[in-house]
């Protein structure tokens, strides 16, 4: 979830700050009433999830001294760059499942829980969800032959974050 702050300033028709009065903040069906402050800014701090062009809609009802005022702006919310880590690991050859735990991340180095991570080594793929921590671990079946190995870490991205994919080289010994 993407936290934006959206700031508003009131003022009256010569440019004067309109402190203290109350404004309304509306965009994806979400309404926020916030205070003006001494420089007739209001501040809100509104959750957006999905990339795209928000309506944001700002209100003043008035009072007795000043007339109503509602403007609408578009906020536009871009996907987030995301990055997977893969480690360059060797990997035992007499064990069944081999396990990989690759971590995905955003931007900013925060992990991103509960998303889909494909693993794809020799044409077949694997795949797993990612923890709280933004790991998953991948078992890989059937993967006998000693020697290096090349696999494709892939996020295919959705309305929120962009995708990535990383290529890695992993040793199979004994």
């Amino acid at each position: 979830m993407k936290n934006k702050i959206f700031k508003a300033k009131l003022s009256d028709a010569n440019g004067n700050p309109l402190a203290f009065k109350t404004v309304t903040f509306t965009v994806a069906g979400k309404t926020i009433k916030a205070s003006t402050d001494a420089e007739g800014v209001a501040i809100v701090k509104l959750a957006l999830t999905n990339a795209k062009t928000y309506d944001l809609t700002i209100n003043f009802e008035g009072d007795g001294v000043y007339a109503s005022h509602s403007s609408t702006v578009k906020v536009k919310i871009n996907k987030e760059k995301t990055k997977v880590n893969a480690p360059k690991k060797t990997l035992k050859k007499n064990k069944k499942v081999k396990k990989v735990v690759i971590t995905l991340k955003n931007s900013k180095g925060k992990a991103i829980a509960k998303k889909k991570l494909t693993l794809t080594v020799n044409k077949k793929k694997y795949t797993a969800k990612t923890n709280a921590k933004g790991k998953a671990t991948i078992k890989i079946k059937n993967l006998n032959k000693k020697g290096t190995k090349k696999y494709t870490v892939k996020f295919a991205g959705d309305s929120q974050y962009n995708s990535c994919k990383k290529p890695v080289k992993s040793k199979l010994n004994r």
